[in-house]
């Protein structure tokens, strides 16, 4: 992170606990934790050894170095059924206090978000055929903290969502194979809340801003402050030439739509290739 781009990025470090379960054959669930703190050139702090404790939720031990940094709690469910349907959600908590919740004021600090989703192979039985579904919400506020440099980023880029915070999503995708001859379609559409250039105010979207600088302290809900509609649609058209290095030809249309204030931007791409990935084969869960 950092707040002049003729400085270096400060350095920062996290560490992550994760364990899953196999409750049933077609039932996965699992725990997490990560935490993530700055390097602080004062003190000289750098790597927290309390942290290498392989026993996971090891809140007490932040606690018990009196420690200021940025902790995360979630939970992933994953369900296969034979059929090549699955069902997968995770729900993230960043912070909250359930009498805030109970009253149901929009208070800042009840930070958390969630995802739903599925995905099916061989959709009605047809040879791969692949369809895919999502929805996305996270509430304002998460993932940032007071001191900028504990959020969830890396060199200015969110390390869980790319619109960072206070923003619902939905994404779904088609994927088709024939012999050699491949089609895909994606589909995401987006509503968050951005800050107004010239406030020195934040609405909880912005991971690089302190939460310091809230505007209120209730009534925030999703969306708020500038907002955003956004659409991005996808389609691709391509012929596998050889499997093995992953050459192919492709024709490619993208189409992006942002919507904010009563104005609207689009931009258009067309693009034919010929490719090659030796590696980095990025499948989009299928």
């Amino acid at each position: 992170d950092s707040g002049n781009q003729d400085q270096l990025f400060t350095k920062k470090y996290f560490a992550t606990h994760m364990i899953d379960f196999k409750v049933a054959d077609w039932l996965n669930v699992g725990v997490f934790e990560t935490v993530i703190w700055g390097r602080d050139s004062i003190t000289g702090r750098s790597v927290e050894l309390q942290y290498l404790n392989p026993i996971i939720f090891f809140r007490p031990v932040e606690f018990s170095v009196g420690s200021p940094d940025n902790i995360i709690l979630g939970l992933n469910l994953k369900s296969e059924f034979k059929n090549g349907l699955t069902l997968y959600g995770q729900f993230v908590l960043d912070e909250f206090l359930l009498s805030e919740i109970k009253a149901r004021n929009g208070w800042w600090a009840n930070k958390y978000g969630g995802q739903l989703g599925f995905k099916w192979k061989d959709f009605l039985k047809v040879k791969n055929l692949n369809i895919l579904g999502e929805l996305n919400v996270v509430r304002p506020f998460t993932y940032t903290h007071f001191n900028r440099i504990n959020n969830y980023g890396h060199f200015n880029q969110s390390l869980a969502h790319p619109l960072g915070a206070n923003f619902s999503e939905l994404v779904g995708q088609v994927n088709y194979k024939y012999k050699k001859f491949y089609a895909d379609a994606k589909l995401s559409y987006a509503s968050y809340g951005a800050d107004s250039t010239n406030s020195t105010f934040t609405y909880g979207g912005d991971l690089f801003r302190s939460y310091n600088d809230r505007v209120m302290i209730y009534g925030n809900t999703i969306g708020q402050g500038v907002n955003t509609k956004y659409l991005f649609s996808e389609f691709k058209l391509g012929y596998m030439i050889n499997p093995v290095t992953d050459m192919r030809v492709e024709m490619s249309y993208f189409r992006r739509q942002a919507a904010a204030l009563g104005e609207s931007q689009v931009t258009n791409w067309v693009s034919f290739s010929f490719k090659t990935n030796i590696g980095n084969r990025y499948l989009d869960f299928f």
